[in-house]
């Protein structure tokens, strides 16, 4: 019942197993309602959503030429999206970056901090 409840709302985030996440951090401290593990579906999912979007124009960049097979001949080619595409992505956007300048996130095992 719970399950199809949240199916109404649109989200495309778990929000189930959101709720079963929370409630396992928290180690049962305190109780954790249902609309809290929807709310933070849905912040998760417009998060995903804005640096996918981002990077998505970083690849489709008209400045930007990527190396083919053979590095002497030069060409725009559709690729998929690559960790240094998310880091431009956050890197350019001054709110994604203020959120993730907190984080210790790795890119190429190296940490963000470095």
């Amino acid at each position: 019942m719970v399950n199809s409840r949240f199916k109404k709302t649109g989200i495309k985030f778990p929000v189930v197993k959101t709720h079963r996440l929370l409630e396992k951090s928290v180690k049962g401290a305190i109780p954790v309602g249902e609309i809290a593990a929807l709310y933070l579906a849905s912040i998760l999912e417009y998060l995903t959503a804005e640096v996918l979007y981002l990077a998505g124009k970083e690849i489709k960049s008209p400045n930007v030429e990527r190396i083919t097979e053979s590095p002497s001949k030069r060409r725009k080619i559709s690729e998929k999206i690559t960790e240094e595409h998310l880091q431009h992505a956050i890197e350019g956007d001054y709110e994604l970056e203020t959120l993730f300048n907190s984080l210790d996130v790795s890119w190429n095992n190296k940490t963000a901090k470095e």
